[in-house]
């Protein structure tokens, strides 16, 4: 794999293999709703991210926010209360989904 694809989010290589051009769109927003800066620190942003991905059973998004929320200073106690709320808002199920949030 380039250097240029170890870039790329796991969950959005297929699109990125199969329409470069989507894929592009869908980044480029993703970066405008999530920017470097903004009025709420990046790890509680990534922190939400997380519990939202959780709660709607995208377990590689849990596992790939908890670790940009750790890049961006979350505590480990931090991601575990974010797990609290995927659990008491999805449930079991969605606790579940959500333990790659765990692997360090």
């Amino acid at each position: 794999m380039s250097e240029q694809n170890e870039n790329i989010p796991p969950f959005l290589m297929p699109l990125f293999q199969s329409d470069a051009a989507l894929y592009n769109l869908v980044t480029k927003s993703m970066q405008q709703c999530l920017p470097e800066t903004g009025v709420m620190p990046l790890k509680y942003r990534l922190l939400l991210s997380m519990v939202a991905d959780g709660v709607l059973f995208h377990p590689e998004g849990v596992t790939a926010l908890a670790d940009s929320a750790r890049r961006a200073g979350a505590s480990e106690e931090e991601i575990n209360e974010a797990m609290r709320v995927i659990f008491l808002s999805g449930g079991m199920v969605a606790l579940v989904n959500s333990l790659g949030a765990y692997k360090k």
